[in-house]
């Protein structure tokens, strides 16, 4: 999470949306930077509502959190995790199994190399939708513009922390089928992201 009392906003660091990359393009415009690990780089507004209280809503600043396609993040995490640095921990390793494995996994909570959250989670708790201004990760590039209104310089997002790619000729519609997977899409059609 990074914030800004002068700019009036706190930006959320959704896992697998670039928030590294905004983290790094902002880190010289934010004076707040919690971020020496990653239970508190990646606070949800929930969890940052339990810290700070109403701190950032009493000075007026907005919220914003990237989003992603739950699947996209997903595959995003897959590749994450078939890193050669992470081959050697072969309980989070993903290096010798299929993606639709991965995500089979991941619907099912079988093994620790799928406990991960989507972006979506990220954004709820049980069924209530975090308060926040949300962008498509599709749209980073006019949240780069939206941000640099606000802050009145123009910035650069540094491609950072970006996995090697995959084959993404994964069967979306059989891993529809997977009801976590199903339930997941649901509430990220309810989310009200920003396009563009």
């Amino acid at each position: 999470m990074i914030a800004s009392f002068d700019h009036r906003l706190v930006v959320l660091c959704n896992p697998k949306t670039a928030t590294t990359s905004l983290e790094s393009a902002l880190k010289n415009h934010f004076e707040i930077k919690v971020s020496k690990s990653p239970k508190w780089k990646h606070l949800t507004y929930f969890r940052a509502r339990d810290l700070f209280g109403d701190l950032f809503d009493r000075a007026g600043c907005n919220y914003v959190t990237v989003v992603r396609d739950p699947l996209d993040t997903l595959n995003s995490w897959y590749r994450y995790r078939s890193r050669d640095k992470v081959a050697d921990d072969s309980r989070k390793s993903t290096r010798d199994i299929s993606f639709e494995q991965f995500v089979s996994e991941w619907a099912d909570g079988s093994t620790p190399r799928a406990r991960v959250r989507t972006s979506v989670e990220f954004c709820y708790n049980d069924d209530v939708l975090a308060h926040s201004i949300y962008w498509h990760y599709e749209a980073l590039p006019q949240l780069t513009d939206w941000i640099s209104d606000r802050i009145g310089e123009k910035l650069e997002l540094p491609r950072l922390n970006v996995s090697k790619r995959a084959d993404d000729g994964f069967d979306r519609d059989a891993m529809m089928k997977l009801p976590r997977v199903a339930a997941c899409y649901e509430l990220f059609e309810k989310i009200p992201a920003k396009r563009g």
